[in-house]
């Protein structure tokens, strides 16, 4: 008789298994958890376990991150996650600024609350860091370009957004 496959603690329901491993983690993880921490914001429901889950990604300030992030965020296996894994990049306070076209891009392609995730991470970059005029032409030109493909909520956010980028 084979012995079942473990679950990863990651993916246990059980929010004290899970909030056990995530603070193992924390304490002595290394870059090589982090797909599994991505792939388990896949499998975690609970509200305050995507929390947790979030919550450490945002705090990683690995030089590597900003890439890693990045990588994951253009991987279609996590398109269901990827509200998520936008909010994490605003939250971690990384620099973005040499990938403001692809937020910009997500802004304009994806569903309101991945646009609006989108927008926090163009508004802190634009906010947190010194980005060339070249940049931000670049990006009020790609947004208005995209405005008549937009809802209306999300051509509200737009108009924002282009009043952030032109500050």
């Amino acid at each position: 008789m084979t012995k079942p496959e473990q679950i990863d603690p990651l993916h246990n329901q059980d929010s004290e298994i899970f909030l056990r491993e995530v603070d193992s983690i924390r304490q002595s993880g290394s870059l090589d958890d982090l797909s599994r921490i991505i792939n388990a914001l896949h499998y975690q429901k609970e509200h305050l376990n995507k929390k947790a889950l979030t919550d450490l990604l945002a705090d990683i300030k690995h030089e590597k991150m900003t890439e890693i992030l990045i990588e994951a965020m253009k991987d279609e296996k996590n398109n269901a996650i990827l509200a998520d894994l936008t909010q994490i990049c605003w939250e971690s306070n990384l620099n973005f600024t040499e990938h403001l076209p692809f937020f910009a891009n997500i802004f304009l392609n994806q569903q309101y609350l991945v646009a609006l995730e989108a927008f926090s991470v163009i508004e802190n970059t634009f906010l947190d860091q010194t980005v060339t005029d070249e940049i931000r032409d670049e990006l009020v030109e790609s947004i208005k370009n995209g405005l008549s493909g937009l809802s209306e909520h999300t051509k509200l956010l737009a108009v924002d957004l282009i009043h952030v980028i032109q500050e």
